[in-house]
């Protein structure tokens, strides 16, 4: 989980799949990638992860959206293929998936489309139509450049200079955004955000990680670039979402009478920060959970106690939660 995939380029047209470590930053090599003539890359300008970790792509050379499996690699064959229903144009450029699993597709000219996540559960090697859910219009937008979901669930596109928005469960039709945002000093711009409060921005030659709430001249929180990357000229980014959130460090404790002790309850996944409490029981009488997690105190008496602690992430829009019983003699 972390993962960064990036689209990338070989021979002048974009046909290439960068898998980068979950926490790069620098100057470092991509651990894997997808490429070959089996894969049906085309021209490829969108792509994005569904909840299992599929990874799905927009070709808009031969307009369609493949899938293929989280531990895809080389010359790998596409999971299922979608083309166009025949009722219009479909030129498929971005992609993204909401909190429901359903996939948005953005077009080079077009409108912007639904596909139910139970639509998608098909799995096929030949090229199949899928009819979408909704359809959205705006005469405000001359095109989607790039298009994510943030945890609220509005839906925001990317054209050459602007970022347009629009509010949740915006219905099909001739739509007006909710907001705006504009200039931006961009020829174009791909984007892709996580449950964790980030805002991954792909530009030509760099991957930078923002926070959602940063506004104008902002720095990045860190930045993917240099000649190890392979990066240049990439089309799209996208980010596999965190582990399940877990406890992960010891649960049984023998502590001396009058000693003071500091143990890390160890967790594993979710969203960082993490908030501890203690949901029920009690432990021994001159020891608590600290918010940091820690096991924390002196032992003022002897005997046996336990205590249910909660731990719960920082997960956008909704915090995730576990409960580990502790018990200290």
């Amino acid at each position: 989980a972390g993962e960064v995939y990036v689209l990338g380029l070989t021979m002048g047209m974009t046909t290439q799949i960068l898998e980068f470590a979950p926490g790069s930053n620098g100057d470092v090599a991509p651990q894997g990638d997808i490429m070959g003539s089996l894969t049906g890359l085309n021209g490829s300008t969108g792509i994005a992860l569904d909840k299992a970790g599929d990874i799905w792509v927009a070709n808009l050379g031969s307009s369609t959206i493949t899938e293929y499996r989280p531990a895809a690699t080389g010359n790998a064959l596409p999971m299922l293929t979608i083309e166009g229903t025949g009722q219009g144009e479909f030129n498929p450029y971005r992609l993204t998936f909401d909190a429901a699993g359903n996939l948005w597709v953005s077009s080079l000219f077009g409108p912007l489309t639904e596909y139910s996540a139970a639509s998608l559960q098909q799995k096929n090697l030949r090229p199949m139509a899928l009819a979408p859910i909704a359809t959205v219009t705006s005469s405000a937008v001359p095109g989607g450049r790039g298009i994510a979901v943030d945890p609220l669930g509005g839906v925001h596109v990317i054209d050459l200079q602007h970022v347009f928005g629009f509010a949740p469960g915006t219905p099909s039709g001739n739509a007006t955004p909710a907001e705006v945002i504009n200039p931006f000093a961009f020829d174009e711009l791909s984007l892709s955000a996580d449950p964790a409060g980030r805002l991954y921005v792909s530009s030509a030659f760099e991957v930078d990680e923002f926070n959602y709430s940063a506004t104008g001249n902002a720095v990045p929180a860190a930045t993917i670039a240099g000649p190890a990357t392979a990066l240049g000229g990439q089309e799209d980014i996208a980010v596999s979402p965190p582990a399940p959130l877990t406890f992960s460090g010891l649960t049984a404790f023998q502590l001396t009478h009058g000693a003071t002790y500091r143990i890390p309850l160890g967790v594993t996944g979710g969203v960082a920060p993490y908030h501890f409490t203690v949901s029920s029981g009690k432990l021994p009488p001159g020891m608590s959970v600290a918010s940091d997690g820690s096991l924390t105190g002196t032992p003022t008496s002897t005997g046996s106690a336990g205590a249910t602690v909660k731990v719960t992430d920082s997960a956008l829009p909704t915090a995730r939660s576990t409960t580990e019983t502790l018990k200290v003699s």
